[in-house]
């Protein structure tokens, strides 16, 4: 607990405060510039009784919560206030109220009367709980809180702002930041995990350990912050055989009028190919097409890659093609998620749908699904503050055969797409990705719908 607190000050060195919520009531100490080790021990062995629940905060004080005079126990965390009932709550906030002016002027107190944003929080959390009292707020934040009414009970909610958490030593612990937990030791690298953003937890105490602590179980019940519903969805469309089933679902799921294909035109030899395809999907499944042309972009960043550089051979022994990524253009996949996530959330589109799938993620990387995974974890940080965006793969986990058995449940335009490397009158038929192709439709024993090359059989 020393450690841990000692630890965090990394993050903010102003001030520092604490509350220990026991047996028989709360203990709270504000400590100003300096933490007072003994002080803390002491509280710990208090009178209060066993300690169920201690939360801290040390402070960073920002430029737009400076005051003369310089900080006070009531600029302080932990926040007690509230008083509804009879109870009240005990909250420390990560982030930014900007209307905090406007919840105090509706009617909501500030704890100790203090200026700081966080000091209204309280107030929210005992006339409406946690989650509809932080749909009143208007920033960001990572929270952690007690109902004094409910002292073995910590609620734990956050939006885009960092929680993480860790269970060691039958107790479970919080930190703003992953690396505050695993510079403690090894098993606290290993049991460390982030808490989901836009959710909201409640943890609840479990029996004593051997040294006596109670234990704090894993999340009783989490809710969602911001509910997000079906939505509507923008399609990343090459104009393959992949992004065409993934167009397919994305249209069955969500709607047609609620789907939008986004193409980019990025200099591949196929190009003019691809996009005939994308627009022919398009029409076919009765959505809009947006293309993008980023060939200047990566004729810059992307100029050593086959497909875009002529000179170069295209790996044309197919298990080979197949198998290896001798065709990588660099960060591709990356980049256009990137523009597709801007895109998708200037339109007010909640999912991205891309086209990846599970065969070629043992040669290319932005295949494997836990780059999507990855990616999705990033998206509360890469839009705005209540904002949802969420990158869909629905052929993610499946391969070539299964991604043409299902594009023929679908009834998916799979005779419009487009596969080959090349940009021919027809598929080469020899390239990794025809190869892949055609044997996907013979394991399917399905006729594939395009022309090859008169020369392959």
């Amino acid at each position: 607990m020393l450690r841990l607190a000692e630890v965090t000050r990394q993050r903010g060195s102003d001030a520092f405060g604490y509350a220990i919520i026991g047996a028989r009531g709360v203990r709270s100490s504000h400590s100003s510039l300096t933490f007072d080790r003994e002080r803390f021990e002491a509280d710990l062995e208090s009178a209060y009784g066993l300690p169920v629940i201690v939360i801290g905060n040390v402070r960073a004080e920002p430029t737009t919560e400076w005051f003369n005079g310089g900080v006070d126990a009531s600029q302080m965390h932990p926040f007690v206030g509230g008083v509804l009932d009879g109870t009240a709550w005990v909250v420390v906030h990560n982030g930014t109220i900007a209307n905090d002016r406007e919840l105090e002027a509706e009617g909501y107190e500030r704890a100790y009367g203090s200026p700081i944003d966080s000091a209204v929080l309280p107030s929210l959390f005992s006339r409406h709980g946690v989650v509809e009292g932080l749909g009143k707020v208007q920033g960001s934040y990572a929270v952690l809180a007690v109902d004094l009414a409910a002292p073995r009970v910590l609620h734990a909610a956050l939006n885009f702002k960092p929680l993480y958490t860790a269970f060691v030593n039958h107790r479970r612990w919080f930190s703003s930041q992953r690396s505050f937990l695993v510079q403690l030791g090894v098993p606290w690298a290993m049991t460390t995990q982030p808490l989901d953003q836009y959710e909201s937890y409640t943890f609840g105490m479990g029996s004593l350990s051997e040294d006596g602590w109670p234990m704090l179980v894993n999340a009783l019940q989490d809710y969602p912050i911001l509910p997000f519903g079906d939505g509507s969805a923008l399609v990343v469309c090459s104009g393959g055989l992949d992004s065409t089933v993934a167009a397919t679902l994305a249209v069955q799921r969500h709607g047609a009028a609620d789907v939008t294909l986004l193409h980019f035109r990025y200099g591949c030899r196929a190009q003019s190919k691809e996009l005939a395809s994308a627009q022919a999907i398009a029409r076919a499944l009765g959505t809009r097409l947006n293309v993008l042309n980023v060939e200047g972009l990566f004729a810059d960043i992307a100029s050593t890659s086959p497909l875009l550089d002529d000179s170069q051979e295209i790996q044309t022994e197919g298990d080979r093609g197949a198998e290896f990524a001798y065709e990588w253009v660099p960060a591709r996949n990356l980049v256009f998620l990137s523009m597709a996530t801007a895109l998708a959330e200037n339109m007010g589109r909640n999912f991205v749908y891309v086209g990846t799938n599970l065969e070629e993620s043992g040669a290319y990387p932005d295949n494997e699904p836990e780059f999507i995974n990855r990616l999705n974890h990033l998206m509360p940080y890469a839009v705005g503050p209540n904002r949802y965006v969420r990158i869909e793969d629905p052929c993610g986990n499946l391969m070539k055969h299964q991604i043409v058995k299902l594009g023929l449940q679908l009834k998916a335009p799979l005779h419009l797409s487009w596969s080959c490397y090349y940009g021919g009158e027809r598929h080469c038929g020899e390239c990794g990705p025809c190869k892949m192709r055609r044997t996907a439709f013979r394991m399917n024993h399905e006729h594939d719908p395009i022309e090859y090359a008169a020369e392959v059989s």
